[in-house]
């Protein structure tokens, strides 16, 4: 079994996320998977203005969905 992740922008101002970025790599285990989404969101909110980031209030969420890759 394989898992694919997905990453959402969200927002607490406007209480809503973005639609689901899907990262073109499959993991192996879910562990690989919780990893790579913890590590994308920490690259994904560096990258944006701290001002933005404390004006929005935006978060990153992940989600690690199986898959039956052959």
């Amino acid at each position: 079994m394989k898992f694919m992740l997905i990453v959402y922008a969200c927002s607490v101002v406007y209480g809503a996320c973005g639609e689901g970025i899907q990262d073109l790599e499959l993991y192996n285990t879910h562990k690989e998977c919780a990893l790579a989404g913890y590590q994308t969101s920490i690259k994904a909110i560096n990258i944006l203005e701290e001002s933005l980031v404390n004006k929005e209030k935006i978060f990153y969420k992940f989600n690690c969905l199986s898959t039956s890759s052959t």
